[in-house]
């Protein structure tokens, strides 16, 4: 007796679940590696607009806008971002400068921290901004990205 048979048997399934779990093992963590990093992105992109708005408010009306505090932002919604003063900040040619912090703060471990700062210097709007692999506050009381 002739057994014709057609499929697949139980064996090889299962060896093609196992590949496939293992290339999902594989792609998984960069995909999140990027999605966290395309994040990340966004906060700085949102960070670089409020301190051009800052500057161009400035230059405008001789000082800063009124406002202070966290700020709502649904399209960010892994980071909180607080706009702030800071005062007597180091420049890197050493000047003692005041003018305001802007911060994203990650509500999730795997996110940058991303900080810009604008101030004024010889009748000039400067700005900087920069972003830490570590989920920890930087740039302390200086106004340049450390090294």
């Amino acid at each position: 007796m002739n057994k014709s048979s057609s499929g697949f048997t139980l064996i090889e399934l299962l060896v093609v679940i196992v590949i496939m779990g293992v290339l999902a093992a594989i792609a998984l963590p960069s995909y999140l590696n990027i999605r966290n990093r395309a994040t990340s992105r966004e906060a700085m992109l949102l960070l670089s607009s409020l301190m051009r708005e800052e500057q161009a408010y400035f230059v405008e009306n001789n000082d800063w806008s009124s406002f202070r505090g966290t700020l709502a932002t649904p399209e960010l919604s892994h980071y909180e971002v607080v706009i702030d003063d800071f005062n007597n900040h180091r420049t890197q040619a050493g000047e003692s400068v005041s003018g305001l912090r802007l911060r994203a703060i990650p509500q999730k471990e795997s996110l940058s921290y991303v900080m810009g700062k604008v101030w004024v210097a010889n009748n000039d709007v400067h700005t900087v901004l920069c972003n830490s692999e570590k989920n920890t506050p930087f740039m302390q009381s200086r106004t340049y990205c450390p090294d």
